[in-house]
């Protein structure tokens, strides 16, 4: 159980980094898009 446990937070951990890289990154493309026009 304690290593289904840390599986499944590991992967949540995980899902949440990219989520955030995702952000950021689509938020900075969106500032140089509204920037360029």
């Amino acid at each position: 159980p304690l290593q289904a446990a840390n599986g499944l937070m590991m992967f949540g951990v995980t899902t949440a980094l990219f989520i955030s890289v995702i952000q950021q990154v689509t938020a900075k493309w969106i500032a140089a898009q509204s920037a360029r026009t």
